[in-house]
């Protein structure tokens, strides 16, 4: 990909071509990982929802977004009457669910890069059509009478 943006603007401007793409792929690789640790951090919560927290209810957001980011001590200190042990498997079954989510994003994605791929673009189909005469155009070529 680097290539292929570089390859496309005149030589004097390749410097400032790469510096767009490299800049677009890095924020859109941060925007991908601050969404995807967001949605880890409410599935972490929904699935300790269900745990009885006595004096937790209300810290339990900040608790998910520890969790989501791996801290599991400073979580359980937010936390102080819930079992690490649940902790970690509330953890568990969010990371799962969240990786059968991201799963089902990546095939379909590449089913769609596949369909757009194999897809001939309209105007090169257009041309081809343009160029092949009808099937009975030599029936009603004869010589006008």
């Amino acid at each position: 990909m680097d290539g292929l943006a570089v390859s496309v603007v005149p030589k004097e401007r390749a410097g400032m071509a790469m510096g767009i793409f490299s800049t677009t792929r890095v924020a859109g690789e941060g925007v991908a990982l601050a969404v995807v640790a967001a949605m880890l951090a409410g599935l972490v919560q929904s699935r300790l929802r269900g745990a009885d927290l006595v004096d937790g209810a209300q810290a339990l957001p900040e608790a998910a977004q520890r969790l989501a980011m791996g801290d599991l001590t400073h979580a359980a200190t937010v936390l102080p009457g819930i079992d690490q042990a649940l902790l970690v498997h509330g953890y568990g079954d969010a990371f799962r669910i969240l990786l059968y989510i991201l799963s089902a994003i990546t095939v379909l994605s590449s089913g769609m890069v596949f369909g757009l791929l194999t897809h001939r673009p309209a105007r090169e189909a257009a041309s081809e059509h343009a160029l092949q005469p009808w099937p009975d155009a030599k029936q009603n070529s004869g010589p006008a009478s």
